[in-house]
């Protein structure tokens, strides 16, 4: 049956239920639904016969069709008698409205229909029709009792008629039909009588809320005191009005009935705001109180009118920012207020106060209501029983009926407001946890640089002194070299996986971060040399070119019977002009430059929004290039054929690298669903918020000559292609599977885009470190990657894991959902951190002043609810300012760390010294001088490259210069000058050395003669000389142990003769004991080692005195079978119980 033929048999049926006869008089109204444009301006249309063409054709128009079931009339005075009983619970599920009259105890409908809407019409017919006033009275009781819609209970009430049409709009404003059926139909009718003892007689009350001024005084009170009329009350009045009652009568029925699409709501919604905006002005001009904001009750009519929330924002901002004026004079509003008053509060206490026969003698009884904590405390009994919907609805309607003054819909109200309390209450513990897991990973400041360098540990300590000496160094953000030696290397290097297949180096890294967190300043340094060598690589193409032409002019001034071949392109210029680098480009500019460069591209942009924002901007938006720039990661072939050009690159590597911003990534990933995976070939680097004071003094490191001669050496490296060692493959495939279980686990597509690319992610991370520590040790690019590189690509992986999961974590604050929550908590710190001691407290409207993060669009109750939340977790104290809550701030901010934070030098003053910084040795000695010093003499070495292009190597040497210490000052050496260098001759000229002072207020750099004067036996790693030969062992020993002495008042953290407590020797197990074998200077001793609880390591010498050693400053030369291993905990740890040897770099 098609829209909008009318089920007849069905329409007939419902009739006939209803007792109608076929000479009968049938009233029939045909309406708009709500939401139809034409709603406001159409009265309906009314029919008193069955006439199927009629009904049809009103329907067809898109109005539905209703019976006035009782008969009789339009008019509710035409109506003598009641037909039927009935109710609707559109608040309700189908399937719980077709049973409720079971859990009513209420006889079996006689039948019910499906409106086709969200109700079903339940009717209880009588066997013969009843008096009007009988029916209102049951009919009354009926919706009461049963908690039902109570607006049906006029006589001429009309219901929807079955077999015709229910008509809807969907959200795109396309008409919806959906036919009206009879969905049960026992055909049994009752007496008056049977269905009065079914439905309890429901006592009224009179609904009075009186406040404590206007409670009915007792009855010898002086009623004259009251005022005798209107005109008598004075303005303001005691009692807050409510704000609609100031408006004109066309704003009220707005707000009631809201206005559907396409009936001018927008223009309507503009004349509402004025209007609210304008009246709450009025009325706090004259100091009259008033119930219900402007805000809520705008809110209210955009509810109703089907607008979104950002529609309500917008146009409620827009009226604000206005001079609005109320639609009534003055007068008007004021005799507004004062008949509002009158009605409300005047004329009941005049009523009350009338004292009655039997309250003579006793006054009037004050109306009772029962305690809010007894209500509560009884509705969570009721909601702990977890009862079904319908059950629990006939629970709460039996508990309105116990209490004292609470109605049902008040009751069903309070109830669903504990649901929400509850739910919040039972999660805020999981969100605290939650909270804390947001803030660790936040306060993540990762030193790389042992990752990285971890066969080169004289590299990674460069590195560390550089961020050392420059506070807004993020040292996270350094693991962007891995896209730029990545880049480098590009198509000549390549790994194979047993079943994951073959990977390239290319690797895609964003450091996000604020504006201001050093994203600019890290870029450049690990940029300027490969722009440095992109630089001499176009010098020296142009060279080849000239050289070429001239070449070629040669040529051609020659007598053409003498000359001989002409010069060929090939022979002369072997340098590609295509660049390294590239920051502006298009699709085709990529496949050009990749056919020329033929190894490699970086594609770098300071802010990587660009990339997506460029894409497809010379074909008006229409391309594929987001999944262009996808699939070079994936390192294919680019096969191009046009009808002008075939472009072949048979294989690419192509990195990404630059900075964004945390607002901008968060809006560019939208929903975090990722479905072309764009974002999960990311890796993200994100800074931690820090505040720094610069000091133009701090000491000035160099290190872009080291990265030149590797990014050289990357450049020139010899094509290979790799495997991972079997230790490396066992290690490597537990993480896989263990990457695996948790994609499987995983419920959001877009992270496990993420953990499924993550596998290879491993196996390029590798490959870079893996050919980088080769490179810097001046060596051959090995065909086998260690297993110590797979381990340490492991870790870095994992933290690129941990970012992005912060990332996704940030996103769900932005939707408000129940998993953002943690956001908004940590967005509220981070404001109260950022005021530290400018204020006391932090309030609502600070928050939204600041307009940070998931926090900007937050209203002040929500916050308010925010506030609440963290006072529970007990993270916080709240506190009432101005009538709203607060939170104290020096409570908020216990706990936090204020690593990085550092007091500005004061004015005039030479700046105080910094606090340490996170890869500061620890100070265990409170005299150490406060000048900053090197704990060790760095040894930097030029890096030879590995070259494998025509012509073969001219080897170089490697020149290692170790300074000493003079007069308390630590030095170490640096390569500064400037860098010439022939790409055809392979080689590469060494730099002058000099040595940089750690402070600026230590003595003047010596020159190179001093300093090789003053250094100690380059070879005193693999030496042992004794200093004194004339002296005896002990007093050696007491000399060195005086000497200890000394150092350790100015070097407090490179050996500390130090007394161990016996606690020490007791708790320490004998597995963490070893036998020592050390040198200090040229002098060997031997001792017994502990691995202590407090993390360091202590030798006994005599008696019982012992030297403390970081693990930081030992550099081990042997380790069993002379392996050498880097110097740190782990390494140590992992060896438990093992003899070594080892020396202090002094």
């Amino acid at each position: 049956m098609k829209f909008p033929q009318i089920d007849q048999k069905q329409a007939l049926r419902q009739l006939e239920l209803l007792g109608f006869e076929p000479t009968d008089k049938i009233y029939f109204r045909f309406f708009y639904p709500a939401s139809h444009p034409n709603k406001a301006v159409d009265g309906g249309r009314k029919l008193d016969k069955l006439n199927w063409r009629q009904i049809e054709s009103h329907q067809s128009y898109g109005r539905g069709a209703y019976l006035v079931v009782n008969g009789g009339g339009h008019k509710n005075v035409q109506v003598k008698f009641g037909r039927a009983l009935f109710y609707e619970h559109d608040n309700l599920d189908k399937e719980i409205q077709k049973e409720l009259w079971r859990s009513l105890n209420l006889p079996e409908p006689t039948l019910q229909i499906d409106t086709g809407g969200k109700s079903i019409h339940s009717y209880w017919v009588f066997n013969k029709p009843i008096p009007i006033s009988s029916w209102i009275e049951l009919q009354k009781d009926l919706l009461e009792y049963s908690d039902a819609d109570r607006a049906i209970k006029n006589p001429a009430r009309v219901m929807r008629l079955a077999g015709a049409w229910h008509i809807s709009f969907d959200t795109e404003g396309k008409q919806v039909y959906q036919q009206s059926v009879i969905v049960s139909d026992s055909g049994k009718k009752y007496s008056q009588e049977e269905l009065r003892r079914a439905i309890p007689k429901q006592e009224t009350q009179p609904q009075l809320t009186l406040s404590a001024s206007t409670q009915p005084q007792p009855s010898n009170s002086v009623p004259e005191k009251l005022p005798q009329h209107p005109e008598q009350i004075k303005i303001p009045v005691p009692q807050p009005i409510p704000l609609i009652e100031c408006c004109r009568q066309e704003v009220r029925d707005w707000i009631n009935t809201g206005v559907p699409q396409g009936s001018g709501r927008n223009n309507i919604a503009i004349q509402v705001g004025l209007e609210l905006v304008g009246v709450e002005r009025h009325l706090l001009e004259n100091g009259q109180t008033y119930s219900e904001s402007g805000s809520s009750l705008f809110a209210e009519y955009c509810r109703r009118s089907g607008m979104s929330q950002k529609e309500e924002e917008e146009r409620w901002q827009w009226c604000l920012a206005t001079n609005a004026t109320p639609s009534c004079t003055p007068d008007g509003i004021a005799n507004c207020i004062k008949g509002w008053y009158w009605r409300e509060h005047i004329k009941p206490q005049k009523t009350l106060s009338r004292p009655s026969p039997s309250q003579k003698d006793t006054g009037v009884k004050k109306a009772k209501k029962t305690p809010l904590e007894e209500v509560i405390k009884r509705i969570d009994k009721i909601l702990d029983q977890h009862l079904p919907e319908s059950h629990q609805h006939l629970a709460l309607l039996q508990l309105s009926k116990e209490l004292d003054n609470y109605n049902a819909a008040e009751v069903r109200a309070i109830a669903c407001k504990r649901i929400e309390e509850r739910h919040n209450e039972d999660y805020l513990e999981e969100r605290k946890l939650e909270l804390e897991q947001l803030e660790s990973w936040e306060a993540e400041e990762y030193l790389p640089f042992d990752d990285l360098f971890y066969d080169n540990p004289k590299v990674a300590q460069a590195f560390m002194q550089l961020c050392k000496s420059n506070q807004k160094l993020q040292p996270q953000y350094f693991l962007g070299i891995l896209a730029i030696i990545s880049s480098l290397l590009g198509t000549k290097i390549e790994v194979k996986v047993p079943v994951l297949g073959q990977f390239r180096s290319n690797l895609n890294i964003a450091l996000v971060g604020e504006s201001g967190e050093g994203k600019s300043i890290v870029s450049k340094i690990l940029l300027k040399s490969i722009y440095q060598l992109q630089n001499e690589v176009l010098e020296q193409y142009q060279k080849e070119k000239e050289s070429y032409e001239q070449a070629i002019e040669h040529w051609e001034a020659q007598h053409r019977d003498y000359r001989g071949p002409k010069p060929r392109p090939e022979s002369y210029i072997t340098t590609s002009p295509a660049p390294l680098v590239i920051n502006e480009y298009s699709r085709e500019g990529i496949v050009k430059n990749h056919a020329e460069n033929k190894n490699g591209i970086l594609i770098h942009q300071e802010e990587l929004v660009s990339i997506g924002r460029s894409q497809n901007m010379y074909r008006q938006g229409k391309g594929d290039d987001r999944q262009f720039i996808n699939n070079l990661y994936d390192g294919g072939t680019i096969s191009r054929v046009l009808k002008s050009e075939r472009t072949v690159v048979p294989k690419t590597c192509v990195s990404i690298f630059g900075g964004i911003q945390p607002e901008i990534i968060l809006r560019e990933m939208g929903d975090f669903s990722d479905p072309d995976g764009q974002w999960s070939r990311y890796n993200f680097l994100i800074g931690k918020e820090k505040q720094v004071f610069t000091d133009f003094n701090q000491q000035q490191i160099d290190i872009s000559p080291m990265l030149y001669n590797l990014y050289k050496s990357a450049l020139l490296a010899s094509p290979i292609e790799c495997q991972i060692d079997s230790r490396g493959l066992e290690i490597y495939n537990k993480f896989v599977n263990e990457l695996e279980d948790i994609r499987w686990k995983t419920i959001q597509q877009g992270l496990r885009a993420v953990y499924s690319k993550a596998t290879g992610e491993v196996a390029r991370i590798a490959l870079n470190l893996h050919a980088m520590n080769c490179l810097l040790n001046q060596q051959p690019i090995s065909p086998i990657i260690p297993a110590e590189a797979i381990e340490k690509a492991i870790k870095i992986k994992k933290y690129f894991l941990r970012q992005m999961l912060l990332i996704r974590t940030w996103g769900n604050g932005k939707n408000n959902s129940e998993s953002g929550m943690p956001v908004a908590y940590r967005e509220i710190k981070k404001i109260a951190r950022r005021l530290g001691k400018n204020a006391k407290y932090l309030t609502t409207r600070i928050v939204q002043q600041a307009r940070s993060g998931v926090l900007k669009d937050f209203k002040a109750e929500k916050l308010s609810q925010l506030f609440q939340d963290m006072a529970k977790m007990g993270i916080a104290t709240l506190v009432t300012v101005k009538r709203s809550v607060a939170l104290v701030i020096d409570d908020l901010l216990l706990g936090e760390s204020s690593d990085g934070n550092n007091p500005p030098p004061d004015s005039g003053k030479p700046p105080k010294p910094t606090p340490p910084h996170p890869i500061s040795p620890p100070q265990d000695n409170e005299n150490s001088p406060s000048h900053e010093k090197t704990p060790l003499h760095s040894t930097f070495s030029t890096l030879l490259p590995n070259v494998g292009n025509v012509g073969g190597f001219v080897g170089g040497f490697v020149e290692t210069v170790q300074t000493s210490i003079n007069n308390g000052f630590n030095y170490f050496s640096s390569f500064v000058g400037n860098v010439g260098i022939g790409f055809l001759s392979n080689t590469i000229n060494y730099l002058d050395l000099t040595t940089i002072p750690t402070s600026a207020n230590e003595p003047e750099t010596p020159t190179n003669t001093e300093v090789n004067k003053n250094s100690t036996n380059p070879q005193h790693f693999n030496k042992t000389n004794d200093l004194d030969e004339g002296n005896s062992d002990d007093e050696i020993e007491i000399q060195r142990l005086e000497a200890l002495e000394q150092e350790a008042e100015m070097e407090s953290d490179i050996f500390i003769p130090t007394e161990i407590d016996e606690e020490i020797k007791t708790c320490v197990p004998e597995e963490k004991k070893c036998s020592v074998k050390f040198k200090i200077g040229a002098k060997t001793y031997q001792g017994l080692g502990y691995f202590a609880i407090d993390g360091d390591f202590y030798i006994d010498l005599v008696n019982n005195l012992s030297l403390k050693v970081p693990y930081k400053y030992i550099d081990l030369v042997e380790f069993l079978e002379s392996k050498k291993v880097q110097a740190n905990s782990d390494t140590v740890r992992k060896n438990d119980g093992e003899d070594f040897n080892f020396s202090f770099a002094y």
